[in-house]
């Protein structure tokens, strides 16, 4: 196996699951052209196009919002979704949202 640090393994696992499965996407604040604050999405743009990894809004909220209500099998007809947030201050928030989000969905 080959040795590589955390964003080189986040960009690996992106990778591999984008060419494994055509209906996988990833979005998030500029991981598109870009490749995310940290480039853990480079290159994922230029491999699998625009309509597979694209930049949403600079709200990391509105990100994971977005990216669990696609999660729902109604909303994305079994599209595998990879929304990116960066830092680490945003986390708490983004947890307490996808639960509450993913519990209205269950209703």
């Amino acid at each position: 196996m080959a040795k590589m640090n955390l964003l080189q393994a986040v960009n690996n696992a992106l990778d591999i699951a984008m060419a494994a499965n055509e209906r996988v996407v990833c979005f998030g604040e500029d991981v598109g052209v870009f490749g995310g604050v940290f480039r853990a999405t480079s290159h994922l743009q230029e491999k699998y196009g625009r309509a597979r990894c694209f930049n949403t809004p600079l709200v990391e909220g509105d990100a994971i919002y977005n990216g669990v209500l696609l999660l729902s099998p109604r909303a994305n007809g079994g599209d595998t979704i990879a929304a990116t947030v960066r830092g680490t201050n945003r986390q708490s928030a983004d947890v307490k949202q996808i639960a509450g989000t993913v519990t209205k969905l269950s209703r």
